[in-house]
């Protein structure tokens, strides 16, 4: 044995992955340290380690066993407090940390009494069916840290190389882990873990390779994120003062002559510190350096360098180096475990030249991949109206993989749903409810039996009918509901696909059906503003869409934060018929954030990565500024005058479409149109209410029934040039009118102008600009161009495109969407360069965009 067994232990992290297990334990038995193994996976693990005996007769195997990944803190608190040599080192399962690394930082710790821990450069790999890909992780630093008090710590988080992984002193650590409180997340305990650290003691790291760290993909499975922790301040608020204030009473332990603001302001400071430098990039940074195939024999690797990487400032180019990556190279391709490397080899002909195929076999490692890669499915169906069965039915079907179908109904319908789920589903599991919260009362009722977060993918459906709608238009919507997220079994992969290449996505809708949360006429806003507390966000400082239906694929992972909301199914409310203003309602419109409480968003089926969904405040002074620099000043305004006596500009009709009466929103639209710069402006109200004064010369179109039919009946006979449609309580800035048409003067060819939005917070500063992309017409069911306030030039052509919309009676989002569908497929030319105008939405009425700049691309 080396010198160093008895003063350094490994502790080998891994939670329910078994292979992973297995090739960490056959990577670091050869190692000549203590192994100490803390698996929390369901079912224990020894028997693996039978065949690694011979190898290191020194390792100790803890069944820690939780069900949650949450635990991570709790089980780590337990393996430190196992510990007997003097220095520790954590490595994970998918991971590999390489021996020179280890005994060089260990040699640098024993030299240095005053240094706490030590560790050098750290790269990237992700591996497919034949190439390893090699990434930089870490830029190069200067790497010592040893300067007196708060500086040092200062100096280590702006260029920060994550620490947990690092050879440390255990007397240190144990110190930081035997005060933490038991529910710390693990990006908070990050963070204090190396604030404490380095409190304690100075810091190294050493300009020599240490480990080669796998690549999260598609995502990381425990969706951690230093970064969004320390930066987002709307989420968790109380958590994270709590955890201020621990690590203020704890470095206070340490240095009780220091002032409590100091303290603070140092561990604020910090924070900030830290977020700047992964926010710039500044000592990480992801980028392709090489990449190994194999192609002819396992012998034999070829490695290929891509010519623009930084190669000279990082220590990984030696022989030595390559020679200790060829082995780990030939280890990940012997026992696959990726999920990506799985997947890609799980594609390739059994046939197909692969020599890794035999070493695989020999060794016992082969697997199934595939079985691997299946995802665990859900679908989760309330059955009220027993007729839609035959609709629902056929389409489970194109689900591609095998699924676990839970079925809720009501009392009086259990024998005719166990008929059919026996004739159709007999494995389907069914749950009687009480007739209350209509399907997600039954939901929260599911989730008292079963864990859905054990599932990747959660389908959520159930039957429509919505007796005060007309039943028409409810039989679209439910079929298109239905159809988008059930299309096909090429579709419903699509959509998997999606959550797989999109780590960030958490709940998925068929395109073209997010509404704004905000739209909550009925008395919901106060509902949804409480639980959205509940889950630590104010509502009046986001803002978002969310799946109207309530029909969608997720994560199965978005349902660990319903107990967040203490909400039970006695608190639902029986039905009585309501059309808005429940629990029912209200948690409907609350799932995004259900989703984002985990840090997920929520998209339609079109998603490609361009608008957040939800956005939260953005109110840098950068930000603000460059808003104050895009309107208007009178005197400017009268420049465009003068521009006027030389052009003809076209007469605008502004369209305010009330369909839900809101008089104060109503009154702040007028009023923002008549300020209007731009002098050539009529006025027309579609509004569900009568005409509050008729004196007032506004022409105003009362709508009762079939609102949107009799909407587009009106604006056919519209005699203007262009015509604007935008929501009560729509304001546009003085300016703003008057920017876009003296734009569209010079460019006849344009059809149609869409707008960028953004949502005012509590203190009425733009907080959430949301910046939209070019128009694509491939876009334009998931991109929301039409949202908000729209202009369409109103042309013979148009006329024709409103009497196909004819009977349309869905939101107004989704009517402007199919008018500007409508231009693309009748081949009218919208321009790729459409204006952009951004639109605040104040929060204490429903969103209210107002235009406060323009400019073109």
């Amino acid at each position: 044995m080396s010198e160093y067994n008895k003063e350094l232990t490994l502790i080998l992290l891994t939670h329910n992955r078994k292979k992973f297990l297995e090739r960490a334990v056959s990577y670091y038995a050869n190692f000549p340290f203590k192994l100490l193994i803390l698996d929390s996976s369901k079912v224990s693990n020894v028997p693996l380690l039978d065949k690694y005996k011979d190898k290191n007769q020194d390792v100790d195997y803890i069944h820690y066993h939780s069900d949650a990944y949450g635990d991570l803190v709790k089980k780590i608190k337990y393996g430190v407090s196992l510990v007997k040599t003097e220095y520790v080192l954590f490595v994970a399962d998918d991971d590999f940390t390489l021996l020179n690394g280890i005994q060089d930082s260990l040699h640098f710790l024993k030299n240095n009494a005053d240094y706490g821990m030590c560790h050098g450069y750290s790269m990237m790999y992700l591996a497919d069916a034949k190439e390893v890909h090699y990434f930089q992780y870490a830029k190069k630093i200067s790497g010592d840290y040893s300067r007196e008090g708060g500086d040092r710590i200062i100096d280590f988080m702006a260029e920060y190389h994550p620490p947990f992984y690092a050879v440390q002193k255990t007397a240190l650590l144990s110190n930081w882990f035997e005060r933490i409180y038991d529910d710390i997340s693990f990006e908070f305990s990050e963070f204090g873990h190396a604030f404490h650290m380095l409190n304690l003691a100075k810091a190294h790291v050493l300009q020599t390779p240490f480990m080669v760290r796998e690549l999260n993909y598609p995502y990381s499975e425990h969706l951690t994120d230093l970064r969004t922790a320390m930066e987002t301040k709307n989420i968790h608020p109380e958590k994270r003062e709590y955890f201020y204030s621990f690590l203020e009473r704890l470095l206070l332990e340490v240095n009780p002559q220091r002032p409590s603001k100091q303290v603070r302001d140092l561990i604020e400071q910090s924070s900030q510190v830290l977020v700047s430098c992964l926010q710039l990039e500044t000592s990480l940074q992801l980028a392709e350096l090489f990449f190994s195939t194999a192609e002819s024999t396992p012998q034999k690797l070829d490695w290929t360098f891509l010519a623009k990487q930084p190669i000279t400032e990082l220590p990984f180019y030696s022989a030595t180096f390559f020679n200790t990556l060829a082995e780990i190279d030939t280890l990940i391709r012997v026992m696959p475990c990726g999920k990506l490397q799985l997947d890609s080899l799980s594609k390739l002909p059994r046939q197909q030249n692969d020599p890794y195929m035999a070493l695989r076999i020999a060794q016992g490692h082969f697997i199934d991949e595939l079985s691997l890669i299946s995802p665990r499915v859900a679908v989760v169906l309330h059955l009220f109206y027993l007729e839609q069965w035959d609709e629902i039915k056929p389409l489970l079907l194109n689900i591609p993989y095998d699924f676990d179908l839970f079925v809720s109904t009501i009392a009086e319908n259990k024998s005719d749903v166990m008929s059919m789920l026996a004739a159709d589903f007999p494995k389907a599991k069914l749950y009687i409810t009480e007739n209350k919260g209509r399907d997600i009362g039954p939901l929260f009722e599911l989730l008292q039996h079963e864990n859905l977060a054990n599932y990747n993918f959660v389908c959520k459906l159930h039957t429509k009918k919505s007796p005060h709608l007309d039943p028409d238009l409810v039989q679209k919507w439910r079929e298109e509901l239905l159809v988008s997220l059930l299309p096909s079994k090429e579709g419903v992969q699509a959509i998997f696909d999606l959550f797989n290449t999109r780590p960030e996505v958490g709940i998925v809708t068929g395109a073209g059906v997010l509404v704004h949360a905000h739209y909550t006429p009925g008395g919901n806003i106060g509902l949804l503003r409480e639980l959205a507390a509940r889950l630590g966000f104010n509502l009046d400082e986001t803002a978002y869409e969310f799946p109207g239906g309530s029909m969608f694929w997720c994560r199965g992972s978005v349902f660990n934060s319903v107990n967040a909301l203490n909400i039970s199914v006695d608190d639902f409310e029986p039905e009585a018929g309501q059309t808005n203003g429940t629990l029912a309602h209200a948690i409907e419109r609350l799932f995004p954030l259900i989703a984002y409480h985990q840090g997920l968003l929520t998209v339609d089926a079109g998603y490609q990565g361009h608008v957040p969904n939800p956005r939260f405040p953005n109110s840098s002074e950068e930000y603000l500024h460059w808003l104050s620099k895009q309107a208007l000043s009178i005197p400017e305004a009268k420049l465009f005058d003068l521009h006027a006596a030389a052009v003809s500009l076209p007469k605008v009709k502004i369209c305010i479409v009330d369909r839900f009466a809101n008089k104060s929103g109503l009154i702040a639209s007028i009023n923002s149109v008549s300020c209007q710069f731009y002098a050539d402006v009529e006025l027309l109200v579609c509004s569900s209410a009568a005409n509050p004064m008729p004196e007032s010369g506004i022409e105003w179109i009362q709508v009762k029934d079939g609102f949107y039919s009799a909407v587009l009946d009106t604006l056919v006979q519209q005699e203007c040039a262009w015509l604007g449609l935008m929501e009560a309580g729509d304001q546009l800035t003085m300016s703003g009118l008057l920017l876009a048409m003296h734009q569209l003067a010079e460019h006849p060819e344009w059809k149609a102008v869409y707008f960028d939005d953004d949502v005012m917070n509590a203190d009425g500063r733009p907080a959430c600009p949301r910046f939209k992309p070019d128009f694509d017409i491939n876009l334009l069911r998931s991109i929301p161009y039409a949202d908000g306030f729209l202009l369409l030039r109103t042309d013979v052509a148009l006329a024709g495109i409103y009497q196909q919309l004819e009977g349309w009676g869905g939101s107004s989002s989704r009517f402007y969407c199919t008018a500007m569908s409508s231009m693309g497929r009748n081949r009218l030319a919208i321009s790729q360069s459409l204006l952009r105008i951004c639109r605040l939405m104040i929060p204490e009425f429903y969103p209210i965009p107002v235009v406060i700049k323009i400019s073109h691309n």
